[in-house]
């Protein structure tokens, strides 16, 4: 079973789907070689083949059944454990992702804020305000930083 996973590089998630896109590189394939997929069995694997950098990653039937099992993939998990399994996975790369793109988001909002209080700061003070209570405060405040 395979499973496309758009490159960490990507500035927007592609609103054509999963089945599109791996129709898609297969169609290059002729061109670009084959697809590397390495096998993963659950969504820290399959997050560890994303940053290694791969295109794809398979569901590997034995290693879902000895992680879930301790047991050699001889049919005991059903097709519906499978697909929990491969959502699972899904689901672990799209969080992170999410996560990634989140923390991103709040460290630019917080270096923006800094920098415009690092501004307020310098003008207060250029402005002979640097004598109020508050900005006294700001000013140890800031040297601690």
């Amino acid at each position: 079973m395979s499973t496309d996973i758009p490159s960490s590089t990507d500035a927007a998630p592609s609103r054509r789907s999963a089945r599109a896109r791996l129709r898609e590189r297969l169609a290059r394939v002729a061109h670009d070689g084959p697809i590397m997929a390495p096998g993963a069995f659950d969504g820290l694997s399959a997050r560890l083949v994303e940053q290694a950098g791969f295109e794809a990653v398979y569901l590997s039937g034995f290693a879902v059944s000895a992680s879930l099992l301790g047991q050699p993939d001889v049919g005991l998990l059903s097709g519906s454990e499978m697909a929990d399994s491969a959502r699972r996975m899904v689901a672990a790369v799209a969080q992170a992702k999410q996560s990634l793109s989140t923390l991103r988001r709040q460290a630019r909002r917080a270096t923006q804020h800094s920098m415009k209080f690092l501004r307020w700061l310098r003008a207060a003070i250029r402005y002979q305000l640097a004598e109020a209570p508050a900005v006294l405060r700001l000013k140890a405040l800031y040297a601690t930083l």
